[in-house]
């Protein structure tokens, strides 16, 4: 229930940019920010039901799979709430990116080791080195636990983040390179 309702209080909020007055925008933001207290509640609450630790199962740790976290670290974390919060609420170009808070590394996911993927993340590490860290995003996992919420969370219509992420300059020189 938690996620329906701040999926929804988050499209209200997007889509009343236009439509509606900051004050509906307000109150759409604080329903979508007590969704998500709501489901850090369920989530502690159930948490401390399972019959493992925690961090076994749902920690960010290498394990055998093609994935760095346990099949639970998207539910501790709550990362698909914060992404799309994030999303809902930042107007960088960079959280417009498919590749905004990505967490797998999708040629290794699809093709396993090999050159492919040795290529992929050495065009990733040029990426990153030369400033343009938005696209290296999409060549590979994070190297060490994310942590939420990733940008700040607002209060208000109004208050919706532009600034945060330093580097759309170079993500729109970059895509401006690549198209000449």
């Amino acid at each position: 229930v938690a996620r329906a309702q701040e999926v929804y209080s988050l499209y209200q909020y997007v889509w009343g940019a236009r439509h509606k007055t900051p004050s509906w925008r307000t109150e759409q933001i604080q329903m979508a920010n007590s969704a998500i207290n709501s489901a850090i509640t369920t989530i502690a609450r159930r948490e401390s039901s399972y019959r493992v630790p925690v961090n076994r199962i749902a920690g960010w740790r290498k394990n055998p799979t093609a994935y760095n976290y346990g099949y639970l670290w998207t539910v501790h974390s709550a990362y698909y709430f914060w992404r799309d919060y994030s999303q809902a609420t930042n107007t960088s170009l960079t959280t417009k990116s498919p590749c905004f808070m990505n967490i797998i590394t999708p040629i290794d996911i699809a093709f396993g080791p090999g050159k492919l993927l040795n290529a992929t993340l050495e065009i990733g590490d040029w990426l990153d080195e030369h400033g343009f860290p938005s696209i290296a995003n999409c060549t590979t996992k994070p190297s060490s636990e994310p942590y939420y919420p990733y940008t700040p969370v607002i209060t208000s219509a109004g208050d919706d983040y532009e600034d945060h992420i330093a580097s759309d300059s170079l993500l729109e020189s970059f895509i401006s390179f690549l198209l000449e």
